[in-house]
Protein backbone atom coordinates (compact mmCIF):
# COMPACT_ATOMS: atom_id res chain seq x y z
CA UNK A 1 0.00 0.00 0.00
CA UNK A 2 1.44 3.29 -1.13
CA UNK A 3 2.25 6.10 1.58
CA UNK A 4 -0.50 9.08 1.58
CA UNK A 5 1.03 12.43 3.22
CA UNK A 6 -1.64 14.56 4.47
CA UNK A 7 0.59 18.18 5.31
CA UNK A 8 3.21 16.86 7.62
CA UNK A 9 1.18 13.22 8.47
CA UNK A 10 0.21 9.90 7.15
CA UNK A 11 -0.60 6.62 8.09
CA UNK A 12 1.04 3.27 7.34
CA UNK A 13 -0.24 -0.31 8.01
CA UNK A 14 2.15 -3.02 9.17
CA UNK A 15 2.22 -6.68 10.63
CA UNK A 16 3.43 -5.03 13.47
CA UNK A 17 0.15 -2.23 13.82
CA UNK A 18 -0.72 0.85 12.77
CA UNK A 19 1.57 3.73 12.80
CA UNK A 20 1.11 7.63 12.80
CA UNK A 21 3.99 9.09 10.93
CA UNK A 22 4.98 12.54 11.62
CA UNK A 23 7.53 14.96 9.54
CA UNK A 24 8.40 17.82 11.08
CA UNK A 25 9.88 20.78 9.02
CA UNK A 26 11.96 21.78 11.66
CA UNK A 27 12.74 19.25 14.24
CA UNK A 28 10.72 16.94 16.80
CA UNK A 29 12.24 18.63 20.12
CA UNK A 30 8.71 20.57 20.26
CA UNK A 31 7.18 17.15 21.23
CA UNK A 32 9.38 16.56 24.55
CA UNK A 33 8.70 20.04 25.43
CA UNK A 34 4.47 19.23 24.73
CA UNK A 35 4.97 15.87 26.92
CA UNK A 36 6.63 17.63 29.64
CA UNK A 37 4.34 20.56 29.60
CA UNK A 38 1.54 17.77 30.30
CA UNK A 39 3.02 16.45 33.15
CA UNK A 40 3.86 19.50 34.69
CA UNK A 41 -0.08 20.40 34.73
CA UNK A 42 -1.85 20.06 37.99
CA UNK A 43 -2.36 16.25 38.82
CA UNK A 44 -6.08 16.89 38.72
CA UNK A 45 -6.28 18.52 35.75
CA UNK A 46 -3.96 15.67 34.00
CA UNK A 47 -6.08 12.72 34.91
CA UNK A 48 -9.52 13.90 35.39
CA UNK A 49 -10.32 12.17 31.81
CA UNK A 50 -8.91 9.15 32.89
CA UNK A 51 -5.70 9.20 30.75
CA UNK A 52 -1.78 9.96 31.26
CA UNK A 53 -0.67 13.41 30.11
CA UNK A 54 -1.15 13.53 26.68
CA UNK A 55 -0.82 16.18 23.87
CA UNK A 56 -2.84 16.64 20.77
CA UNK A 57 -1.67 16.35 17.06
CA UNK A 58 -3.42 17.09 14.06
CA UNK A 59 -6.50 18.16 16.03
CA UNK A 60 -7.11 14.32 15.91
CA UNK A 61 -4.49 12.19 17.40
CA UNK A 62 -4.64 11.67 21.83
CA UNK A 63 -0.91 10.74 22.41
CA UNK A 64 1.00 10.02 25.15
CA UNK A 65 5.06 9.53 25.04
CA UNK A 66 4.17 5.52 25.87
CA UNK A 67 2.45 5.67 22.18
CA UNK A 68 5.93 7.08 20.28
CA UNK A 69 7.48 4.09 18.73
CA UNK A 70 10.52 5.62 17.04
CA UNK A 71 11.62 9.46 16.40
CA UNK A 72 15.04 11.23 14.89
CA UNK A 73 15.62 15.20 13.91
CA UNK A 74 12.84 15.71 11.72
CA UNK A 75 10.47 12.00 11.59
CA UNK A 76 8.31 10.91 14.96
CA UNK A 77 6.61 7.57 14.86
CA UNK A 78 3.78 6.44 16.95
CA UNK A 79 1.61 3.49 17.51
CA UNK A 80 -1.84 4.06 17.22
CA UNK A 81 -3.20 0.67 16.51
CA UNK A 82 -2.58 -3.04 16.66
CA UNK A 83 -3.01 -6.12 14.31
CA UNK A 84 -3.78 -9.17 15.08
CA UNK A 85 -3.49 -11.06 11.91
CA UNK A 86 -7.08 -9.98 10.00
CA UNK A 87 -8.19 -6.94 11.72
CA UNK A 88 -6.47 -3.68 12.09
CA UNK A 89 -7.61 -2.28 15.68
CA UNK A 90 -7.31 1.47 15.84
CA UNK A 91 -6.58 2.35 19.43
CA UNK A 92 -9.54 4.00 21.31
CA UNK A 93 -7.89 6.44 23.91
CA UNK A 94 -5.38 7.99 21.04
CA UNK A 95 -8.09 8.06 18.40
CA UNK A 96 -10.84 9.86 21.01
CA UNK A 97 -13.14 6.73 20.37
CA UNK A 98 -16.01 5.18 22.77
CA UNK A 99 -15.95 2.05 20.63
CA UNK A 100 -13.57 -0.17 18.66
CA UNK A 101 -13.11 0.28 14.89
CA UNK A 102 -11.48 -2.34 13.10
CA UNK A 103 -10.34 -2.65 9.43
CA UNK A 104 -10.40 -6.33 7.62
CA UNK A 105 -6.56 -6.68 5.92
CA UNK A 106 -7.18 -6.10 2.54
CA UNK A 107 -9.15 -2.64 3.22
CA UNK A 108 -6.80 -0.99 4.97
CA UNK A 109 -5.68 1.29 1.44
CA UNK A 110 -9.20 3.00 1.69
CA UNK A 111 -8.50 4.31 5.20
CA UNK A 112 -5.98 7.02 4.64
CA UNK A 113 -5.84 9.92 7.03
CA UNK A 114 -7.42 12.24 4.97
CA UNK A 115 -10.43 9.70 4.96
CA UNK A 116 -10.67 9.25 8.42
CA UNK A 117 -10.02 12.72 9.64
CA UNK A 118 -13.06 13.95 7.94
CA UNK A 119 -13.85 16.94 5.70
CA UNK A 120 -13.98 19.48 8.36
CA UNK A 121 -11.18 18.61 10.59
CA UNK A 122 -12.95 15.95 12.89
CA UNK A 123 -12.65 12.39 12.74
CA UNK A 124 -15.32 10.91 10.45
CA UNK A 125 -14.87 7.86 12.45
CA UNK A 126 -15.60 9.44 16.12
CA UNK A 127 -18.84 10.82 14.33
CA UNK A 128 -19.79 7.79 13.32
CA UNK A 129 -18.90 5.86 16.64
CA UNK A 130 -20.77 8.46 18.63
CA UNK A 131 -24.20 7.73 16.26
CA UNK A 132 -23.66 3.76 15.84
CA UNK A 133 -22.85 3.25 19.45
CA UNK A 134 -21.16 0.10 18.67
CA UNK A 135 -18.02 -1.52 17.38
CA UNK A 136 -17.24 -1.38 13.91
CA UNK A 137 -15.97 -3.41 11.95
CA UNK A 138 -15.23 -2.92 8.49
CA UNK A 139 -14.97 -5.63 6.06
CA UNK A 140 -17.14 -8.13 3.26
CA UNK A 141 -18.58 -10.58 6.04
CA UNK A 142 -21.65 -10.98 8.03
CA UNK A 143 -22.13 -7.97 10.81
CA UNK A 144 -19.41 -6.08 8.69
CA UNK A 145 -19.83 -2.53 7.02
CA UNK A 146 -18.74 -2.57 3.43
CA UNK A 147 -16.27 0.40 3.38
CA UNK A 148 -18.62 1.76 0.49
CA UNK A 149 -21.17 2.16 3.35
CA UNK A 150 -18.58 4.07 5.17
CA UNK A 151 -17.78 6.62 1.88
CA UNK A 152 -21.05 7.69 1.66
CA UNK A 153 -21.36 8.70 5.22
CA UNK A 154 -18.27 10.59 4.78
CA UNK A 155 -20.19 12.46 1.91
CA UNK A 156 -23.27 13.78 3.75
CA UNK A 157 -20.93 16.06 5.32
CA UNK A 158 -21.78 19.48 4.42
CA UNK A 159 -19.71 21.41 1.86
CA UNK A 160 -18.65 24.77 2.70
CA UNK A 161 -20.98 26.48 0.79
CA UNK A 162 -23.86 24.66 2.57
CA UNK A 163 -22.33 25.87 6.25
CA UNK A 164 -22.38 29.37 4.77
CA UNK A 165 -25.62 29.08 3.96
CA UNK A 166 -26.98 27.72 6.72
CA UNK A 167 -24.64 30.87 8.88
CA UNK A 168 -26.20 33.19 6.81
CA UNK A 169 -29.94 31.87 7.26
CA UNK A 170 -29.14 31.54 11.08
CA UNK A 171 -27.65 35.21 11.44
CA UNK A 172 -30.45 36.78 8.67
CA UNK A 173 -33.08 34.91 10.97
CA UNK A 174 -31.85 37.09 13.81
CA UNK A 175 -31.75 40.54 12.04
CA UNK A 176 -34.79 40.08 9.92
CA UNK A 177 -37.14 41.57 12.34
CA UNK A 178 -34.89 44.91 12.63
CA UNK A 179 -34.00 44.92 8.67
CA UNK A 180 -35.60 44.83 5.83
CA UNK A 181 -33.39 42.23 3.63
CA UNK A 182 -33.41 41.82 0.36
CA UNK A 183 -33.07 37.93 0.12
CA UNK A 184 -34.74 35.10 2.05
CA UNK A 185 -31.81 33.28 3.26
CA UNK A 186 -33.55 30.55 5.09
CA UNK A 187 -35.22 29.69 1.78
CA UNK A 188 -32.02 29.39 0.16
CA UNK A 189 -31.11 27.10 2.70
CA UNK A 190 -33.56 25.29 2.33
CA UNK A 191 -33.65 24.55 -1.36
CA UNK A 192 -29.87 23.66 -1.10
CA UNK A 193 -31.37 20.60 1.63
CA UNK A 194 -33.66 19.41 -0.75
CA UNK A 195 -31.51 19.52 -3.51
CA UNK A 196 -28.89 17.63 -1.65
CA UNK A 197 -31.90 15.24 -0.50
CA UNK A 198 -33.42 14.71 -3.81
CA UNK A 199 -29.32 13.41 -4.73
CA UNK A 200 -29.06 11.28 -1.87
CA UNK A 201 -32.94 9.98 -2.95
CA UNK A 202 -31.57 9.50 -6.82
CA UNK A 203 -28.39 7.74 -5.67
CA UNK A 204 -30.29 5.52 -3.30
CA UNK A 205 -32.68 4.63 -6.09
CA UNK A 206 -29.64 4.00 -8.67
CA UNK A 207 -28.34 1.25 -6.16
CA UNK A 208 -31.12 -0.23 -5.24
CA UNK A 209 -31.75 -0.91 -9.08
CA UNK A 210 -28.50 -1.91 -9.83
CA UNK A 211 -28.53 -4.38 -6.47
CA UNK A 212 -32.06 -5.82 -7.32
CA UNK A 213 -30.61 -6.23 -10.89
CA UNK A 214 -27.12 -8.00 -9.30
CA UNK A 215 -29.80 -10.18 -7.55
CA UNK A 216 -32.26 -11.02 -10.19
CA UNK A 217 -29.36 -11.73 -12.36
CA UNK A 218 -27.50 -13.91 -9.87
CA UNK A 219 -31.02 -16.06 -9.33
CA UNK A 220 -31.32 -16.34 -13.41
CA UNK A 221 -27.26 -17.73 -13.83
CA UNK A 222 -28.71 -20.55 -10.84
CA UNK A 223 -32.08 -21.10 -12.74
CA UNK A 224 -30.35 -21.36 -16.38
CA UNK A 225 -27.51 -24.13 -14.47
CA UNK A 226 -29.98 -25.68 -13.41
CA UNK A 227 -32.55 -25.91 -16.74
CA UNK A 228 -29.03 -27.21 -18.97
CA UNK A 229 -28.76 -30.05 -16.15
CA UNK A 230 -32.68 -30.91 -16.35
CA UNK A 231 -32.59 -30.88 -20.16
CA UNK A 232 -29.61 -32.90 -20.03
CA UNK A 233 -30.99 -35.49 -17.60
CA UNK A 234 -34.21 -35.75 -19.64
CA UNK A 235 -31.79 -36.60 -22.94
CA UNK A 236 -30.40 -39.34 -21.09
CA UNK A 237 -32.38 -42.58 -21.57
CA UNK A 238 -30.02 -44.31 -19.13
CA UNK A 239 -30.88 -43.00 -15.83
CA UNK A 240 -32.39 -45.14 -13.25
CA UNK A 241 -35.28 -44.14 -11.09
CA UNK A 242 -32.56 -43.74 -8.39
CA UNK A 243 -30.44 -41.66 -9.81
CA UNK A 244 -33.61 -39.60 -10.74
CA UNK A 245 -34.52 -39.68 -7.01
CA UNK A 246 -30.96 -38.22 -6.21
CA UNK A 247 -31.23 -35.17 -8.43
CA UNK A 248 -34.60 -34.54 -8.27
CA UNK A 249 -35.09 -31.95 -5.31
CA UNK A 250 -32.96 -29.16 -7.06
CA UNK A 251 -35.22 -29.09 -9.51
CA UNK A 252 -38.06 -28.90 -7.78
CA UNK A 253 -37.50 -26.77 -4.89
CA UNK A 254 -37.31 -24.05 -7.80
CA UNK A 255 -40.86 -24.46 -8.68
CA UNK A 256 -41.75 -24.68 -5.32
CA UNK A 257 -39.62 -22.75 -2.84
CA UNK A 258 -41.97 -23.18 0.05
CA UNK A 259 -40.30 -26.58 0.82
CA UNK A 260 -37.21 -26.07 3.26
CA UNK A 261 -36.40 -29.82 3.60
CA UNK A 262 -36.60 -33.02 1.42
CA UNK A 263 -35.57 -36.31 3.28
CA UNK A 264 -35.60 -39.51 0.54
CA UNK A 265 -37.28 -43.09 1.37
CA UNK A 266 -38.61 -42.20 5.22
CA UNK A 267 -40.40 -45.08 6.62
CA UNK A 268 -44.08 -44.12 7.52
CA UNK A 269 -45.66 -45.79 10.64
CA UNK A 270 -47.13 -49.29 9.58
CA UNK A 271 -50.43 -50.24 8.19
CA UNK A 272 -52.01 -53.88 8.32
CA UNK A 273 -48.25 -54.77 9.35
CA UNK A 274 -46.57 -53.16 6.58
CA UNK A 275 -44.17 -50.51 6.63
CA UNK A 276 -44.74 -47.77 4.30
CA UNK A 277 -41.95 -45.92 2.92
CA UNK A 278 -42.37 -42.93 0.41
CA UNK A 279 -39.59 -41.29 -2.06
CA UNK A 280 -39.66 -37.94 -0.26
CA UNK A 281 -41.12 -36.59 2.55
CA UNK A 282 -41.65 -32.73 2.22
CA UNK A 283 -41.56 -30.21 5.09
CA UNK A 284 -42.84 -26.58 4.15
CA UNK A 285 -40.95 -23.46 5.94
CA UNK A 286 -44.22 -23.60 8.46
CA UNK A 287 -43.20 -27.25 9.31
CA UNK A 288 -46.04 -28.79 7.45
CA UNK A 289 -45.80 -32.58 5.55
CA UNK A 290 -46.09 -33.43 2.05
CA UNK A 291 -45.33 -36.33 0.12
CA UNK A 292 -43.46 -37.01 -3.11
CA UNK A 293 -43.36 -40.10 -5.45
CA UNK A 294 -40.92 -39.58 -8.87
CA UNK A 295 -41.14 -42.48 -11.63
CA UNK A 296 -39.06 -42.22 -14.78
CA UNK A 297 -40.08 -39.76 -17.86
CA UNK A 298 -40.31 -42.50 -19.95
CA UNK A 299 -43.31 -43.64 -17.28
CA UNK A 300 -46.86 -42.64 -19.42
CA UNK A 301 -49.62 -41.77 -17.56
CA UNK A 302 -52.06 -42.30 -20.66
CA UNK A 303 -52.30 -45.40 -22.34
CA UNK A 304 -51.21 -45.21 -26.40
CA UNK A 305 -54.75 -47.52 -26.94
CA UNK A 306 -58.34 -46.33 -26.37
CA UNK A 307 -61.06 -47.71 -24.54
CA UNK A 308 -64.25 -47.64 -26.62
CA UNK A 309 -62.24 -44.51 -28.18
CA UNK A 310 -61.03 -42.39 -24.75
CA UNK A 311 -57.72 -42.70 -23.93
CA UNK A 312 -57.47 -43.64 -20.56
CA UNK A 313 -55.07 -43.59 -17.33
CA UNK A 314 -52.15 -46.59 -17.28
CA UNK A 315 -51.69 -49.23 -14.99
CA UNK A 316 -48.03 -47.56 -13.92
CA UNK A 317 -49.76 -44.69 -12.79
CA UNK A 318 -52.53 -45.58 -11.47
CA UNK A 319 -50.60 -48.13 -9.06
CA UNK A 320 -48.21 -45.05 -8.28
CA UNK A 321 -51.35 -42.99 -7.20
CA UNK A 322 -52.92 -45.62 -5.17
CA UNK A 323 -49.44 -46.40 -3.63
CA UNK A 324 -49.31 -42.41 -3.04
CA UNK A 325 -52.40 -42.56 -1.54
CA UNK A 326 -51.60 -45.47 0.87
CA UNK A 327 -48.91 -43.20 2.02
CA UNK A 328 -51.02 -40.26 2.52
CA UNK A 329 -53.32 -42.32 4.67
CA UNK A 330 -50.19 -43.64 6.61
CA UNK A 331 -48.50 -40.50 7.76
CA UNK A 332 -52.84 -38.77 8.91
CA UNK A 333 -52.91 -42.05 10.59
CA UNK A 334 -49.37 -41.42 12.53
CA UNK A 335 -50.46 -37.80 13.89
CA UNK A 336 -49.57 -36.19 16.99
CA UNK A 337 -47.04 -39.36 17.79
CA UNK A 338 -45.38 -39.11 14.07
CA UNK A 339 -45.07 -35.32 14.69
CA UNK A 340 -42.91 -35.55 17.63
CA UNK A 341 -41.10 -38.58 16.36
CA UNK A 342 -40.11 -36.47 13.17
CA UNK A 343 -39.31 -33.84 14.87
CA UNK A 344 -36.82 -35.61 17.25
CA UNK A 345 -35.23 -37.74 13.59
CA UNK A 346 -34.73 -34.34 11.56
CA UNK A 347 -33.74 -31.87 14.74
CA UNK A 348 -30.47 -31.07 13.52
CA UNK A 349 -31.14 -30.70 9.88
CA UNK A 350 -34.14 -28.35 10.32
CA UNK A 351 -34.13 -24.31 11.21
CA UNK A 352 -34.07 -23.75 15.21
CA UNK A 353 -37.10 -24.16 16.86
CA UNK A 354 -39.06 -25.78 14.00
CA UNK A 355 -41.29 -28.34 14.79
CA UNK A 356 -43.03 -30.80 12.26
CA UNK A 357 -46.86 -30.98 11.91
CA UNK A 358 -48.79 -33.68 10.11
CA UNK A 359 -52.39 -32.08 9.18
CA UNK A 360 -53.72 -33.07 5.62
CA UNK A 361 -51.07 -34.14 3.74
CA UNK A 362 -50.84 -33.43 0.00
CA UNK A 363 -49.20 -35.62 -2.52
CA UNK A 364 -47.20 -34.84 -5.44
CA UNK A 365 -46.53 -37.58 -8.62
CA UNK A 366 -43.70 -36.73 -11.01
CA UNK A 367 -43.81 -38.50 -14.04
CA UNK A 368 -44.03 -38.75 -17.61
CA UNK A 369 -43.73 -36.63 -20.31
CA UNK A 370 -46.02 -34.63 -22.64
CA UNK A 371 -44.71 -33.12 -25.37
CA UNK A 372 -45.71 -35.83 -27.94
CA UNK A 373 -48.76 -36.46 -26.83
CA UNK A 374 -51.57 -35.58 -29.37
CA UNK A 375 -54.34 -33.16 -28.36
CA UNK A 376 -56.84 -35.83 -27.43
CA UNK A 377 -54.49 -37.39 -25.39
CA UNK A 378 -53.88 -34.06 -23.61
CA UNK A 379 -57.38 -33.90 -22.89
CA UNK A 380 -57.27 -37.12 -21.13
CA UNK A 381 -54.65 -36.31 -19.25
CA UNK A 382 -56.17 -33.20 -17.77
CA UNK A 383 -59.10 -35.14 -16.72
CA UNK A 384 -57.09 -37.72 -14.76
CA UNK A 385 -55.29 -34.60 -12.96
CA UNK A 386 -58.71 -33.19 -11.82
CA UNK A 387 -60.05 -36.85 -11.00
CA UNK A 388 -57.13 -37.26 -8.70
CA UNK A 389 -56.35 -33.86 -8.00
CA UNK A 390 -58.00 -33.96 -3.87
CA UNK A 391 -55.48 -37.28 -3.62
CA UNK A 392 -52.27 -35.66 -5.44
CA UNK A 393 -50.93 -33.31 -8.06
CA UNK A 394 -49.80 -35.17 -11.57
CA UNK A 395 -47.10 -32.93 -12.87
CA UNK A 396 -44.74 -34.24 -16.16
CA UNK A 397 -41.24 -34.19 -16.39
CA UNK A 398 -42.04 -31.24 -19.04
CA UNK A 399 -44.60 -29.30 -17.02
CA UNK A 400 -41.43 -28.47 -14.73
CA UNK A 401 -39.23 -27.63 -18.15
CA UNK A 402 -42.40 -25.50 -18.90
CA UNK A 403 -42.45 -24.02 -15.66
CA UNK A 404 -38.53 -23.35 -15.42
CA UNK A 405 -38.58 -21.22 -18.75
CA UNK A 406 -41.80 -19.41 -17.55
CA UNK A 407 -39.70 -18.47 -14.27
CA UNK A 408 -36.63 -17.59 -16.33
CA UNK A 409 -38.56 -15.49 -18.90
CA UNK A 410 -39.79 -13.26 -16.32
CA UNK A 411 -36.76 -12.64 -14.26
CA UNK A 412 -35.14 -11.60 -18.07
CA UNK A 413 -38.06 -9.17 -18.13
CA UNK A 414 -36.94 -8.32 -14.68
CA UNK A 415 -33.42 -7.41 -15.78
CA UNK A 416 -34.72 -5.51 -19.08
CA UNK A 417 -37.14 -3.42 -17.43
CA UNK A 418 -36.16 -2.73 -14.31
CA UNK A 419 -39.47 -4.23 -13.14
CA UNK A 420 -39.42 -5.78 -9.53
CA UNK A 421 -39.58 -9.31 -9.24
CA UNK A 422 -42.28 -10.80 -7.34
Amino acid sequence: MGDVLIKYYYLKYEEKGVFLHYYAPDDTKWLYVRFQASYEKDPYERLKDGRPPHTTLNKMFYLTEADLYDIDEHHAIFKVGEFDGEYYSLDKAIWGLKYSFKIKKGFESLFTLDFLQGKLKSPDIKIISEITNKEIIVGDGENEISPNVLERASSAYPTPGEINKYVRARVANVLSAELNLKRDYERILEREVEKKIASYQKEFSRRESDSRRSTIALELDKLEYQREKFSQMLEDESLTEDEWHARIFDIFRILYPQYICMFHEQTLKSVFNHDKRSDFLLINNLGYVDLIEVKKPDASIVDNSTDRNNYVITKPASNAIIQLENYLYSLNRWGEEGEKELTCKFEDKLPKGLKIKISNPSGFLIMGRCKELGPEQIHALQLIRRQYSHIVDIITYDDMLYRIDMIRESLKKSIKEDIPFE
